[in-house]
């Protein structure tokens, strides 16, 4: 530190920066006066600066024998020092010369660019140049200094106009300033890699690598500038750190703790009435190396991924520069009962002359406001002091005294010394905290000093065990040998036992089963897989127990601590300490030793054993249960699968846990003991992608062969293809006698000879076969053909009555191949006589079906002889049959992302549903996820260009409608945890929607990168689609509550209207009611019947039949949504979709039901004479609530269309993506469409009352008013094309039911020009609100006097209207507002479908037109012509998809331009015959799919199978 004499100020003016300020100030031209320099190093290291600096008009002079340190050191004191108002050179209380202003000036400017060059963000120093342009603006005017400095700085390096850079000197010295610094780190690297500009994607680890070298070269060659704070924590800091070891050299004064790590030695004692900790250690790195580990962990990868291991749920930083950063994280303490902990802290790094460095980490209240302390947590405050100091190396490896001294209060009632001391909370926190020295120690011991990873450290480790295995030789003591037969032979007994139960497991590859011994009280795990890996390499794994890795999953396994303490280089003890996961039970303690034994035939195990010899060492924890495990671990070598080797790995394990534990839970304990462990070994070494690889060369290598293969079918075959013709239905079949066949179809995506070499080569089907007790072997191969004998093995369960037999069968088969055509490849498999008792006759026929396109029949049929069940012969054969399923899947699984389609993608996620249903672990949702990930390619590739992907999609599974962090685990990055983010929204948005394709349309649009992928791999839309199907049909919120309500509503609202029907029966005066309400029901009834009966007529009278049982019950509008949010297509004879089906029931229910129910509802309690029961005020509300609840439904399914959305964007849309929003919204026309009813329904019962002659006046005014403007404005004719007279009755109906409902329930997509227009149902709705203040106006002057109805009226006037109004702002500011103009458009249907036209993109788009009444052609009819005439050569010859049979029935003979055309389409028309008016309001029997971009929009048009 530097003191600017004069000032009492003191400025860092270390070696770094000096060399560069001195050839910065080089390029600057000053007059000065004479200066006297002389300088004295401080204590810490900076250059005290004691005299004046003076000019001359020679530029800078020094005295003979000044340094050049000492004239940076000069220089930059003086120039950045701040003197109160007083300057150098005599000049105190005057105003500064010329001169002098212009080379502060420049100073400044110089100093700004080089602070834009340094990496540093120095806050001290920038507010040192704003104080000295404050001084200047003082002096010399705001005009002058602006101007002043502007001119410098635009020639500056940072100005791309400047001037010739090779004759600029700020060019120079900033070449001379980056050799300077340059160091072994390319800076440029790290900041393409933080801009994603690298081209290979970082893992996490090179990332922290990079991070971490990046910063040890900034602690090693750059200077920092600190603020006066800083320097005031750092010198608190280390204050602390003297305090702490002075308390130590007196051992009454501290006390020691029970340090993980034998060489780290961990104290604690009391500092300034606080508890406070100290530990220290040796570790073999440098100084600068061990403190950018440190500081650069708080940020790095690594951290994220095991901080909840730690129990931190909550962690944020902030850099501010390269010295300094804010820190803030929430923890669980660790102790039951108590508060989490919150710190904020602020973390500022220096190193000192002599290369000590010191890292302080202190308390802030910068970051109160950002983060402020959550309910319920309690704020920590302390101080953290890491120092750093170095030692001599020894054999070339430098090595640091590393010291953590932590003075910390856990705040809350651990501030009470009695509480504290009865919980020992601050002594287990304490431990914990300062143990990161011992991880600092590990992470370089051994290491030469080199930062590495902690998988590079545990390779490493783990080779070096390998090699021993291998190579080394060992000496067993005779216990040790004793130990090793005894497994042996436990390992025996156990895999020859025949008494086993197989359990399922998440992942495929690995089989367990449970096995009892005779005379054993406790049952037997035996797990087993193949691992792509040596069998030494196998071995070492499982040895080498305290890996980095192993510690980061601890707390993961319920693992709360462990010790492990090596005997010789083949045996070690293992203590831990386990939670087993059941609440009420005490944890368990597990006292193992390990020995590992390699044979001499190669075979390598493990021994696990009891043992109690580290009892009195490391006693029992009180309340803990010491548990006995017995387990063998055994490697085998199997043949490599190309050049990746292959172990059987198998653990025989037996566990008792003690105590009464259920045996359920005994069992979920086995799995996730065995099958965990298993699994972690097989994913360690996992080569799945060279084994593809070589399975690809093999199956290649195959098909070439088989492309010469001329062999006919002999007399085995023949039988063998007898299969395909006798059994013709796909189903499996058994008979008794264990006589059973079957059949299956499958379609492959892959090349024909790649899969006839898939089902020819037996050896790698074993291990692609999902039935893991079926093995299959090659017994004798012909080298000349395709012809093989195989063995099968397979041990399967039969139950008959009571008892359960397992047996183990094998069949000996011979196969062959043969080529039936040049597209066709028959395989079969035909018993061979005499060799054993059960037979297999199988034959499997493979089609060519075009690129990646092969078509699989596989028949076979069994004879398992014996006493066998049906129910375990038939699972034999779908075992068989299975085998076209896995086919399917291992070659989805095998498609690269950029050529996988839509079809694959629904493929990816029925699959990957089906692998969830198939998992046998509670809560193991995430590892199935992640392997499916790893097994399929396509997946696998996103994924790793797209890290976010994984965390996405293991969200969307666990369908949360709230993300439960502590349920999730821990994500393997930030990137997964974005996903994770993401993905969680789309539980939500499915609450909200009413199909899966909707749910994902609107969820992705919430997030442009979803899109954007989306766009890219068009496979992804339709897996997640998939996925979210399977999701809505599970959750009981979403799809499934929208069906509840639907079905609860209409059965409530059909038993209410029912029971109140009833009510009028015999009861006098109420007759009419009763009548009124009967054919209010019937009426209803009848017209769904009709419809009914339209829509499936032509699929026969059973459908008929079937479906009107639902109608006649009230349970239709429950059964159509459910049809619709489950995705059911339009069946083939069908009139409309289940979607527009759905939407026409609803509107017939409501204008035939709804609508008459509550006006002779209200009418009946407005004429009574008694008080009105609860019954009949409930069945108006429940009337009233279903047709509101109808009305928002219909509204909201159709404008959250996605293909409707697509069609028509200009009018659909209204609906925000936004779940929440979207919520409010349906409540607000679901309340909007009640209240308008009740308001409408009552102004007619009103004016009913005074007479009928006033309510159908009313009535039949309004609707005059509405055909009178719909004719004046040309807009009386309705869109469907009916022809004639009929299409007169048709558009007056269609325009009296529209404004009916309208009017009734103001129904929010009949704002469409084709039907009410914009405006129209905006007046509507006003004029409803209007009219009934009217109608009780004229009641009341009819009238005279004061009635129920009135009464009755006012309340409607006073709470439901302004509850409309209210719900009617709320619609108004939610929706999107883009689609404002849609509810005051004036646009008339014929408007709108001609502009469709016109406008319209594509063929399709104005294909249109052609379904619309021949009205809306007026005025383009003759471009329409045209427009056929010119694309109808083309049309036929393309056959476009839009152009459907019906679509072409509706172009004019005469449009045709060729006479051969128009006479080929008369006689195609004539045979067709005339569809009914609901088939032609339908729209179209087929399908039309157009692709298409429409600029403006027609409702009325829908793509797919949408209809108006």
């Amino acid at each position: 530190m530097s003191d600017v004499a004069g000032t009492g100020m003191e400025v860092d003016a270390r070696a770094g920066a000096r060399e560069n300020l001195t050839l910065t100030l080089q390029t600057m031209h000053f007059k000065t006066e004479n200066v006297d320099v002389k300088s004295n190093i401080s204590p810490h290291g900076g250059v005290r600066i004691g005299t004046n600096i003076a000019s001359s008009d020679n530029g800078l002079k020094l005295r003979e024998g000044t340094t050049s340190a000492e004239v940076e050191g000069g220089l930059e004191e003086e120039l950045l020092g701040e003197d109160q108002g007083e300057c150098g050179g005599g000049m105190v209380g005057k105003k500064m010369r010329s001169d002098d202003e212009r080379r502060y000036i420049d100073v400044i400017a110089s100093l700004e660019t080089r602070n834009g060059e340094l990496l540093s963000d120095n806050t001290s120093m920038q507010d040192e140049i704003n104080l000295m342009k404050a001084r200047l603006r003082e002096t010399i005017g705001d005009a002058a200094v602006d101007k002043a400095i502007q001119e410098p700085l635009a020639n500056s390096p940072s100005n791309p106009q400047s001037i010739d850079d090779e004759h600029d000197p700020h060019t120079q010295t900033r070449e001379v300033v980056n050799r300077v610094n340059a160091t072994d780190v390319d800076d440029a690297d790290y900041a393409a890699a933080e801009e994603g500009r690298v081209g290979v994607a970082m893992t996490d680890s090179e990332y922290d690598k990079k991070e971490h070298a990046k910063l040890t070269d900034i602690i090693k060659n750059r200077t920092q500038f600190y603020s006066w704070e800083e320097e005031k924590a750092i010198r608190a800091g280390y204050e602390l750190f003297e305090k702490c070891k002075d308390k130590c050299k007196d051992k009454k004064n501290f006390e020691e703790l029970k340090s993980p790590d034998e060489k780290v030695k961990m104290v604690m004692m009391q500092v300034d009435g606080h508890s406070a900790g100290l530990a220290t250690t040796v570790v073999d790195a440098s100084a600068e190396v061990c403190a950018a580990y440190e500081f650069s962990s708080i940020y790095s990868k690594e951290w994220y991924r095991t901080k909840e291991e730690l129990g931190v749920t909550e962690f944020e930083t902030k850099r501010q520069n390269d010295h300094s950063l804010f820190y803030m994280s929430t923890r669980d303490i660790g102790v039951h009962g108590f508060a989490p902990r919150t710190a904020r802290f602020k973390v500022i790094w220096k190193k000192e002359d002599g290369g000590r460095i010191i890292i302080n980490a202190s308390d802030t209240d910068d970051l109160k406001d950002k983060y402020p302390l959550r309910k319920g947590n309690v704020l920590v405050s302390g101080n953290s002091v890491w120092v750093f100091e170095p030692l001599a190396a020894v054999g070339g490896v430098p090595r640091t005294v590393v010291t953590l001294s932590a003075n910390v209060d856990a705040g809350g009632i651990l501030h009470n010394p009695f509480v504290d001391k009865m919980t020992d909370a601050t002594h287990k926190a304490m431990t914990g905290y300062l143990s990161v020295v011992s991880t600092m120690r590990k992470k370089f011991d051994n290491s030469g000093g080199v930062f590495k990873s902690d998988d590079e450290l545990d390779q490493e480790e783990l080779n070096k065990i390998a090699d021993d295995i291998k190579n080394v030789p060992q000496l067993y003591r005779t216990d040790e040998e004793r130990t090793v037969l005894r497994g042996k032979e436990f390992y025996k007994k156990c895999n020859e036992n025949k008494h086993f139960d197989f359990i399922s497991l998440p992942d495929k590859r690995i089989t367990a089963k449970m096995v009892h011994n005779d005379g054993d009280s406790l049952v037997t795990g035996v797990v087993s897989t193949v691992v792509d890996a040596n069998v030494e390499e196998c071995t070492a794994y499982k040895f080498y127990c305290d890996s980095r890795a192993s510690r980061k999953r601890m707390k993961k396994r319920g693992e709360i601590s462990r010790t492990i303490k090596a005997i010789n280089p083949h045996a070690l003890f293992y203590l831990s300490r386990i939670n087993i996961g059941v609440r009420g039970f005490n944890h368990r303690e597990f006292r193992q030793k390990l020995i590992w034994r390699r044979d001499s035939d190669g075979k390598c195990f493990i021994f696990v054993t009891d043992t109690e010899i580290l009892n009195d060492e490391y006693p029992r924890e009180p309340g803990d249960v010491v548990a006995s495990a017995y387990t063998v671990w055994t490697f085998e070598s199997l043949d490599p699968i190309g050049d990746v080797p292959q172990t059987a790995a198998t653990m025989t394990s037996r566990i008792d846990v003690k105590g009464a534990v259920p045996s359920s839970i005994m069992n979920r304990l086995a799995k996730n003991f065995g099958g965990d462990a298993m699994a972690e070994l097989r994913n360690y070494f996992d080569k799945s992608r060279k084994i593809e690889e070589a399975d690809v060369a093999i199956r290649l290598k195959i098909a070439r062969e088989a492309e010469k293969l001329v062999a006919k079918p002999n007399e085995a075959t023949t039988e063998s293809l007898k299969l395909l013709f006798d059994i013709y239905q796909e189903s499996s079949q058994a008979d008794k006698g264990g006589i059973g066949w079957g059949k299956s179809t499958a379609y492959l995506r892959t090349g024909f000879g790649e899969a006839a070499a898939f089902f020819w080569n037996v050896e790698r089907l074993s291990a692609i076969d999902s039935n893991k007790n079926v093995e299959k072997f090659v017994e004798e191969r012909n080298k000349e053909g395709f012809e093989m004998q195989v063995r099968i093995t397979e041990e399967k369960e039969s139950k008959l009555g009571f008892v359960v037999t397992k047996a183990q069968h094998e069949f000996f088969s011979k196969m062959r191949m043969f080529k039936a055509d040049e597209n066709t490849i028959i395989i079969t498999t035909s018993p061979i006589k005499g060799k054993a008792t059960t037979t297999e006759t199988t034959v499997v026929k493979i089609c060519k079906g075009g690129y990646k396109k092969t078509k699989v029949e596989l028949a076979t049929k069994i004879e398992l002889r014996g006493e066998v069940s049906k129910v375990a012969t038939k699972r034999c054969v779908k075992k068989r049959l299975g085998l076209t399923i896995d086919a399917e899947y291992y070659f989805d699984n095998l498609i690269e992302s950029g050529e996988a389609n839509e079809e694959d993608g629904k493929a990816f996620g029925k699959q990957l549903m089906l692998k969830l249903k198939e998992k046998g672990l509670p809560g193991s949702k995430q590892e199935v996820v992640k392997a499916f990930i790893q097994a399929n390619r396509a997946l696998r590739e996103l994924v790793e260009e797209r890290k976010f992907i994984e965390g996405l999609l293991c969200a969307v599974i666990w369908n949360r409608l709230r993300r439960s962090k502590g349920k999730e685990g821990i994500a393997g990055c930030m990137e997964e945890e974005e996903g994770r983010e993401i993905g969680s929204r789309l539980a939500m948005t499915m609450a909200t929607t009413l199909t899966a394709k909707h749910a994902v349309d609107e969820w992705s649009k919430q997030f442009s990168i979803v899109v954007n992928i989306m766009e890219e791999h068009v496979w992804l839309r339709p897996m997640l689609e998939t996925i979210a199907r399977e999701l809505m049909v599970k959750s009981l919120w979403g799809m499934k509550a929208r069906v509840i309500a639907g079905a609860v509503t209409s059965l409530l609202d059909f038993a209410t209207d029912v029971y109140v029907t009833y009510s009028f029966l015999g009861v006098a005066g109420k007759e009419g009611y009763f009548q009124a309400s009967l054919a209010s029901l019937n009426v209803s009834m009848g017209l769904q019947l009709i419809f009914v009966w339209g829509q499936n007529k032509d699929i026969g009278w059973r459908k008929v039949l079937r479906e009107s049982i639902p109608v006649l019950i009230g349970f239709k509008p429950a059964l159509d949504a459910y049809r619709v949010a489950t995705g059911v297509e339009q069946e083939k004879g069908q009139r409309l979709t289940p979607m527009t089906e759905m939407t026409a029931m609803k509107v017939t229910e409501v204008f035939a039901e709804g609508i008459p129910g509550v006006i002779i509802q209200l009418m009946a309690i407005a004429t009574s004479v008694e008080d009105v029961g609860v019954s009949s005020w409930l069945s108006v509300a429940v009337s009233a609530f279903t047709v509101g609840f109808a009305s928002a439904s219909i509204s909201y399914d159709w404008d959250t269309d996605p293909e409707k959305r697509q069609a028509v964007p200009g009018f659909y849309g209204f609906v925000p993506a936004a779940a929440m929003k979207r919520a409010l919204l349906f409540a607000s026309m679901l309340v909007i469409s009640t209240g308008i009813l009740i308001i409408r329904c009552m102004s007619i019962v009103l004016l009913g009352l005074i007479g009928r002659r006033w309510a159908f006046g009313f009535i039949g005014a309004d609707l005059g008013l509405y055909l009178i403007v719909k004719v004046l404005r040309g807009d009386f004719w309705y869109w469907a094309p009916t022809g004639g007279f009929e299409e007169i009755f048709v558009s007056a109906l269609s325009r009296i039911l529209t404004k009916t409902v309208t009017d009734f329930t103001s129904l929010v997509f009949l704002r469409h020009p084709q039907e009410l227009g914009g405006l129209g149902w905006l007046l509507s709705l006003a004029f409803t609100m209007v009219y009934l203040p009217v109608a009780i106006e004229i009641y009341e002057w009819k009238n005279g006097m004061e009635s129920i109805a009135d009464n009755l009226a006012w309340k409607v006037v006073w709470f439901v209207i302004p509850t409309v109004l209210v719900s009617f702002a709320v619609f108004f500011c939610i929706i999107e507002k883009k689609f404002l103009g849609t509810f005051f458009s004036l646009q008339t249907g014929k408007k709108f479908a001609q502009d469709l036209f016109k406008k319209g993109v594509g063929d399709a788009a104005k294909a249109a037109i052609l379904k619309k009444t021949r009205h809306y052609w007026v005025g383009i009819e003759d471009d329409i012509k045209l427009w056929v005439r010119e694309n109808w050569g083309k049309w036929e010859k393309e056959r476009p998809e839009w152009l459907t049979e019906a679509k072409k029935a509706e172009i004019p003979i005469e449009w045709i331009p060729t006479c051969k055309g128009r006479n080929r389409e008369t006689v195609r028309r004539a045979s067709l015959r005339r569809g009914s008016v609901l088939k032609t309001m339908a729209g179209k029997l087929n399908k039309v799919t157009p692709e298409l971009s429409i600029s403006i929009t027609d409702p009325g048009y829908e793509s797919s199978s949408s209809d108006d």
